[in-house]
């Protein structure tokens, strides 16, 4: 997904990207982007390491209760203004406060079609407890299933629960 000419995108409960060389998942060029509950997966390096997330300076972009990694990037995001919250991240330097866990595409079913649901075989636990859900968020996770309704509960980041 490309937010330009000072577009605003609200993706909630989504999966964004895959197996696709060279492109960010998400890249917000000018615009503003607010992002919860979801997963986004960039793909292989060719020419450019792909990041899960970028944008430029300046940006309003917001991240909350996601996953957010590449394969082939570090950092798998390139975003410094973005404001990013209980997500699971490959590296928290330059967002504290979050989960950080190397990557492995087989966190997925299928990480080559763009099925970002969770394998409960592989998946690391740290996930089940990254996010934390508020009033306002998404009751249920992509595929329907129930989230955890408690203001300030422990919750699986990313689109799905498994």
């Amino acid at each position: 997904i490309v937010v330009d000419g000072g577009g605003n995108l609200v993706l909630d409960n989504s999966f964004v990207g895959g197996n696709v060389t060279d492109v960010a998942a998400l890249a917000v060029a000018d615009g503003t982007a607010q992002v919860l509950y979801s997963t986004l997966a960039a793909g292989a390096k060719v020419l450019v390491d792909p990041t899960a997330l970028s944008c430029t300076m300046g940006d309003q972009t917001t991240v909350r209760n996601s996953i957010l990694v590449s394969p082939a990037a570090e950092p798998a995001v390139a975003c410094s203004g973005a404001t990013i919250e209980s997500c699971v991240l490959e590296d928290t330097t330059d967002f504290p406060n979050n989960a950080e866990v190397a990557f492995s595409p087989t966190w997925f079913v299928n990480y080559a079609t763009g099925d970002f649901s969770l394998n409960t075989m592989t998946v690391p636990a740290i996930v089940a407890t990254a996010a934390t859900w508020q009033s306002g968020d998404p009751k249920t996770d992509i595929d329907g299933d129930l989230r955890p309704t408690t203001p300030g509960t422990p919750d699986y980041a990313g689109a799905d629960i498994p």
